[in-house]
């Protein structure tokens, strides 16, 4: 990849190369899905990372048999450095119990310090028994993903640390973090 950070959906749009035509063919997937299908494949064609990103969403809509699909779109986005195609690939290998390539994307994503890259790769390694032996990296991951500012990092890694019995200064650090991510998410939660 020769780019040095994954793209946000809105840094995609700024880079849109026809936004008036991406919005048109979205728009026609509710009402004319063939039409609306073709005309974002067109716009894939010609460079929108977007349309990839609509039409791999539209195939993981369509139900598990349309994951290859999606698959193909979403890694064709990836490709093109969508942080959102990072996310949704990944998850899509780690339903499929693919968790070495899910693993491999997510590693992309921390070398590049994307944040929720750190937080779905630490998701893996402590809810996959076969990562057992990398809890510590999961919390040293979740612990650089939560200085960032990401919420849900902050979230787990406070949840991480009120487990840990046997240190009370982690277990009051633990309970701190939790509540400061309770009252920050319910400031986003307000704005929003």
């Amino acid at each position: 990849f020769c780019m040095d950070k994954f793209l946000d959906d809105h840094e995609l749009m700024a880079q849109e190369p026809d936004p008036k035509a991406l919005h048109h063919a979205y728009t026609l997937l509710s009402t004319n899905l063939e039409s609306g299908l073709a005309e974002l494949e067109a716009l894939a064609d010609r460079g929108s990372v977007m349309a990839l990103l609509y039409l791999a969403n539209q195939c993981k809509m369509s139900g598990k048999e349309s994951y290859s699909d999606a698959q193909k779109w979403y890694r064709l986005a990836y490709e093109k450095m969508s942080a959102t195609a990072l996310i949704d690939l990944a998850l899509i290998y780690c339903d499929e119990k693919d968790y070495e390539e899910a693993e491999t994307i997510l590693k992309n994503g921390v070398s590049k310090d994307d944040g929720p890259s750190m937080f779905w790769l630490a998701n893996l390694y402590l809810a996959e028994p076969c990562y057992i032996a990398k809890k510590n990296e999961a919390k040293i991951l979740l612990e650089k993903s939560n200085a960032m500012g990401h919420l849900r990092s902050k979230h787990h890694l406070a949840l991480l640390l009120r487990r840990e019995r046997n240190n009370i200064t982690t277990i009051i650090r633990g309970i701190i973090l939790y509540l400061q991510a309770v009252v920050q998410g319910f400031r986003v939660a307000y704005r929003d």
